[in-house]
This record gives structure tokens, sequence and C-alpha cells, in this order.
């Protein structure tokens, strides 16, 4: 049986809202399980930080401009393609997936540490990779409606697992 996922607030900011998805009969959110999961690998802490860095830098300053995502098919994800990144805030081989709804909407998924070239390949994220594809597809299908930071009608969206 398939868990249902509604969409949830997970950070505002000045410029970007940030959503994300959360199943019933979980406790966390898939953005919080992500963090909770990278955040405990000692040797990852400066790109999180850096992660975090460029998601207040995108919701405060840059807006959520397609380019600064990473095409993975229908998803996207961050950390933003590596012309945008600069020694100061490289974020090496982790992956937020996401959704772009608008320049001012973002949904976050899960992710992982990146181990391979292709996230497919990758023991990793190849199941967050697919999952954020399948999201993304079925949130395409839900033709969502926003206005500024705000996505319209939260409650009538769901996805499934």
């Amino acid at each position: 049986m398939n868990s249902t996922g509604t969409i949830v607030q997970f950070k505002r900011y000045r410029r970007v809202c940030f959503y994300t998805v959360k199943f019933e009969g979980s406790e966390l959110t898939e953005a919080d399980k992500f963090f909770e999961k990278v955040e405990n690998e000692e040797e990852y802490g400066e790109y999180v930080d850096n992660l975090v860095k460029w998601i207040k830098d995108i919701g405060n300053n840059r807006g959520a401009r397609y380019e600064l995502f990473r095409d993975e098919r229908i998803a996207v994800a961050l950390p933003p393609p590596r012309q945008h990144l600069r020694t100061h805030n490289f974020v090496k081989d982790l992956r937020l997936y996401c959704f772009w709804v608008s320049p001012n909407i973002v949904i976050l998924f899960n992710g992982g540490i990146k181990t391979k070239i292709n996230p497919v390949q990758c023991p990793n994220v190849s199941m967050h990779f697919h999952n954020a594809n399948n999201w993304s597809k079925q949130l395409v299908e839900h033709e969502l409606d926003y206005n500024g930071l705000d996505l319209m009608d939260t409650d009538n969206i769901e996805i499934y697992d």
C-alpha cells in the first residue's frame, strides 16, 4: 500500500518559500530526513553548512532562478551546478533533490551523499533520485497553483510514495 504525502512549508525566506513533503506515519519530513542524515556525516559537515548557506542565499537574495538548480530529469537538485559555485561555497557530492515550481517556490525532497557520477548507479542517492522524479511527475500533473511565495490549496495536494 502506498503512503500518502502532503506538502508542508519547510523554510520561508524573503524571496523564496521552500516546501517539503511529509508522508503519513512519518515523524519527519523528507527534507528533515535529508538534513538529519547528512549532518551526521562528519567528513561532510562543511559541505552541509555550505548547502544551507546556498539555500539561505537563494531564499533571501537570488531567488530560485532555474539555472541555480541541477537538471535531474523532471526533478532538480541542489547544490547549484559547478559554474555557480565558488571555492568558498563549494558543496562536495551532496544532492538534495527538489521540484522547482517558480522563482519563489521550491519543494525539497530528500537526497544524500553521491558516490557515483550517475545517480541511478549510486547506492546512496538512487532511491532519492527515483522518488524525486516520481513525485515531481505527480506534482506536474497537479498543475500547482501559487501566488508569490504561497503554494495554494496544499491540503488538497497529495502525492504517493
